[in-house]
């Protein structure tokens, strides 16, 4: 799972714009600041194992959102420009783990299309991704290594002036 390439996050617009934080803060973002890719890594974790004498975070729940990554060439104004999406098709919730332990158990599980569960499930899946620990899965921190940006409102603001004044005039 390490070399899987990953999921990218643009795929979800939940998770579009949050940025990796610069030195554990937010960056400050200006009308010329480039849309990072990244990738979250396949599998991900949140809630918490032993490691030494501390607990790390690890997600207990037990989900699988299967579906299509989609791409096309143009956004929604006709504009010329990567978009991404992802389109659910199947979601498995159960109590199995998938560890040795946990085929000693009685476990239960089940694969559903049912489009309102997969709807609950992704918008519960992206809040946990947006809010968990560092891309590197194995990591032990608690801090996450993406938030929400800050922004040059004066930069933002003599861009969109700036914008304005090129407008053409409509009589």
């Amino acid at each position: 799972m390490k070399d899987a390439v990953g999921f990218p996050a643009r795929a979800l617009p939940h998770l579009e714009g949050l940025r990796l934080h610069e030195d554990g803060a937010a960056p400050v973002l200006g009308p010329g600041s480039a849309s990072p890719d990244i990738q979250w890594p396949a599998l991900r974790s949140l809630g918490y194992r032993k490691a030494g004498d501390h607990l790390v975070p690890i997600l207990h729940t037990k989900m699988l959102l299967l579906g299509e990554l989609w791409w096309h060439d143009e956004d929604g104004s006709g504009t010329v420009a990567d978009v991404f999406g992802f389109r659910p098709s199947r979601l498995w919730l159960g109590s199995a783990n998938g560890t040795e332990s946990s085929r000693r158990s009685l476990e239960f599980g089940l694969w559903t299309q049912d489009p309102g569960l997969m709807e609950a499930a992704q918008k519960f899946l992206v809040e946990v991704v947006a809010q968990s620990e560092e891309l590197d899965p194995d990591s032990n921190t608690l801090t996450p290594d993406l938030v929400e940006p800050d922004y040059d409102d004066e930069e933002m603001w003599e861009a969109y002036t700036a914008l304005a004044d090129d407008a053409p005039v409509h009589r």
